[in-house]
């Protein structure tokens, strides 16, 4: 622990023992008045040790919500102090109060531009610890002039050929998505798709990753075409849930037992970013004066072009349900291992049930992610191991490694890890979901069946995720009859005491009715009536449009 500064910790304890609020802001305004003319009037030039006190105490006072306007240029000579502690206050000073205009009560574009100054030499001089506090304080920067003149340079450091650590270019990374979310003409689609789509496929440091795939997230969101590099982006994605899901991750990011669970669920939800299935690639028409050999050389290239994309799409759609289906097998190996932890795998694997909604109906968490592993393999046309076809094959985890398996020494046994379980197998249900005609109909069968279940049973933040994935899936017409065994266990959650687990089996029982089930789900939303006044309006809404489209005579 560093030690503390005498005069700072005794001015916080008479800030703390103030008798009243009266009492603490004369305390405060008597600190800055000796601030202010310490710095005004000197006996003698100010130490470093002296200013890191200064500006400590105008930090305390700031976060207290005081207004502080002065200590910006003493924070902008303390920079340079060759004393870790000194500049760290220095840099953290000038993150609150120079460089966020959100939070800075003066506007000093002259200081401003000095601290940017000292941001970029901090970083050419590489030196570790000053240049990440640098980068930390250029992630406060809420000046888009600013940000484009410090963009470039954080590209080159965080290029993961570049010498820097990858401490320095992870934070390179998240500095990046600052800049780009305060201007985001910093990075065009013909830029960045390439750009960082290398650096996806070439930075080996997860921690690096992480940073590098949330800057693409958000690029992807901003982005209404990707053309060429979409294929790229994916099978690079592809590649590093490869790399996760047979635990090659170094021993410092695994939590809990779980390889870097943070960074699959993020590469999962990138992966939806992504339309899989699209249609037909528009062709420019020929102007009237081009001759017809060269039209139809251009249109044979276009079916050639058509074919080759077609190909990559089959390759990512495959490599991504095999990706779904690995992280069903696994989460079910784990909870099996955990359960049954006396009895052999060969025997339990003999023992499993066949892959059916009333299997997953009464039964555990383990049990319903056992059966799953059960899922039909799809074979090359040789016969020999799973294809992912095309050129860019996406690796696949090998199924007897298990991604969700405990690992020893690591602190799994003190807690359980079912919600990073849950937190992984949602993400890959929504991917499964994403795809839609591209997604393996035994797969998308497994998820509803597994939805239901949740449903049903376990913790309400489960449940409400499940409903809101049931929800997403009740348009698919392949998994429309599995899901509409739930309608029971859906219809008991009107009766729940969360409002938000009623609105939302509100909207799911609408999405499930049908011919069938109309009369049920209509008599249930008129018993809610009388007891529920928080979603009235909701109930006589959907119980309108219910009755209006099934029902046989106008007095029903």
């Amino acid at each position: 622990m560093a030690p503390s500064i005498r005069g700072v910790s005794l001015f916080i304890q008479d800030v703390r023992n103030a008798p009243s609020s009266s009492r603490e802001q004369a305390r405060v305004l008597q600190e800055l008045s000796k601030i202010r003319q310490r710095f005004a009037h000197p006996k003698k030039p100010l130490t470093g040790y002296e200013k890191k006190k200064c500006l400590t105490k105008l930090l305390y006072i700031h976060l207290l919500g005081y207004p502080v306007d002065i200590g910006h240029a003493e924070a902008i000579s303390l920079l340079s102090s060759p004393h870790y502690s000194e500049r760290s206050a220095a840099f953290l000073f000038c993150s609150l109060l120079l460089v966020d205009s959100h939070t800075a009560s003066r506007d000093l574009p002259d200081l401003r531009s000095l601290c940017c100054s000292s941001i970029k030499k901090e970083l050419s001089l590489q030196h570790e610890d000053f240049a990440a506090l640098a980068l930390d304080c250029a992630s406060y920067i809420s000046d888009p002039d600013a940000a484009a003149e410090l963009f470039p340079l954080m590209q080159a450091t965080a290029n993961p050929s570049s010498s820097a650590s990858p401490l320095i270019r992870q934070k390179a990374y998240s500095c990046m998505l600052v800049f780009f979310r305060l201007r985001p003409s910093l990075l065009p689609c013909e830029v960045w798709a390439s750009r960082l789509g290398q650096a996806l496929l070439f930075e080996q440091d997860l921690s690096c990753l992480l940073s590098l795939v949330n800057l693409i997230f958000h690029a992807v969101l901003q982005t209404s075409q990707l053309h060429r590099w979409q294929q790229q982006l994916q099978l690079s994605a592809i590649n590093i849930l490869a790399r996760i899901l047979s635990r090659d991750v170094p021993e410092n990011l695994f939590y809990r037992g779980i390889p870097a669970p943070w960074l699959a669920v993020r590469l999962l939800q990138l992966l939806q970013c992504f339309q899989v299935s699209g249609g037909k690639r528009e062709v420019l028409s020929d102007e009237p004066s081009r001759r017809e050999d060269k039209r139809r050389d251009r249109e044979e290239d276009s079916r050639e072009d058509e074919a080759v994309v077609k190909q990559q799409r089959e390759a990512v759609a495959l490599s991504l349900n095999e990706i779904v289906k690995t992280i069903f097998t696994q989460v079910a190996s784990a909870n099996e291992e955990e359960a049954l932890p006396h009895q052999s795998r060969s025997s339990t694997l003999k023992g499993r049930k066949s892959h059916s909604f009333s299997a997953f109906r009464a039964s555990s968490l383990s049990t319903r992610l056992a059966s799953l592993s059960r899922l039909p393999q799809r074979q090359s046309s040789s016969g020999k191991g799973d294809r992912t076809g095309g050129s860019g094959d996406a690796a696949v985890p090998q199924r007897g490694t298990s991604f969700f398996s405990r690992k020893k020494g690591l602190g799994a046994h003190a807690v359980s890890p079912s919600v990073i379980q849950h937190a992984v197998l949602y993400e890959a249900i929504s991917l499964s979901t994403h795809l839609q005609a591209d997604a393996d109909k035994d797969l998308k069968l497994s998820a509803a069946a597994l939805l239901c279940s949740f449903v049903e049973e376990g913790d309400s933040n489960f449940r409400y995720k499940s409903l809101s994935l049931v929800a997403a899936m009740a348009a698919d017409p392949d998994v429309h009859p599995e899901l509409k065994g739930a309608v029971p266990a859906i219809l008991r959650l009107l009766e729940e005491e969360d409002v938000s687990l009623r609105r939302q089996a509100i909207s799911l029982l609408f999405a499930l009715s049908g011919p069938d089930n109309w009369s049920e789900i209509v008599l249930a939303l008129l018993e809610s009536l009388h007891r529920d006044a928080e979603t009235l309006p909701n109930i006589s809404a959907h119980i309108a449009v219910l009755v209006e489209t099934y029902a046989p005579d106008p007095t029903w």
